[in-house]
């Protein structure tokens, strides 16, 4: 009887050892195509970019996951506002979101990433360009709060 209990036993920590490698397995994958829908709404225009702030905010910002790979393509996309995208109140907004988003997580960029040199460049970038919605005065500003000073901007863009 005993050898049976053990075996009884043995089959009920393999059915929830399996049940957890399982349960795991479908959670990765899940995220990671939740983490792929939420990227691809950066590429997809206006609208789709707020989309994809909001689900910045709401779900990867509050889990504190994948913010490695997020945080490259959040800075593309100030780049890209500031230089190329039609001058539009919605994409000034959206400018703005990403801005304030990327100043919470630059905290946990990755050790020796290059975040802020990126986001720095793109900001003088942006003041370069021929002025969008977002003055330079602004872009001045923003580029302070992740730099503590402005003698590069100053030195590469002059005082606005």
């Amino acid at each position: 009887m005993d050898w049976k209990i053990a075996v009884a036993i043995a089959g009920w920590l393999l059915a929830i050892l399996q049940f957890a490698f399982t349960f795991r397995e479908a959670r990765d994958k899940n995220e990671a195509e939740l983490l792929e829908k939420t990227l691809h709404y950066f590429n997809q225009g206006t609208q789709a970019r707020t989309i994809g702030i909001s689900l910045v905010e709401g779900v990867w910002w509050k889990r504190k996951r994948n913010l490695d790979i997020i945080l490259p393509v959040l800075i593309s996309q100030v780049l890209f506002l500031v230089t190329e995208a039609e001058d539009t109140p919605q994409d000034n907004r959206n400018l703005i979101r990403l801005l304030g988003l990327i100043e919470k997580l630059l905290p946990y960029a990755s050790p020796g990433s290059y975040e802020l040199a990126e986001i720095s460049s793109a900001l003088m970038w942006g003041a370069q360009t021929e002025e969008k919605g977002v003055s330079k005065a602004s872009l001045r500003s923003w580029f302070k709060r992740f730099n503590g000073d402005t003698e590069m901007w100053d030195a590469e863009i002059g005082d606005s």
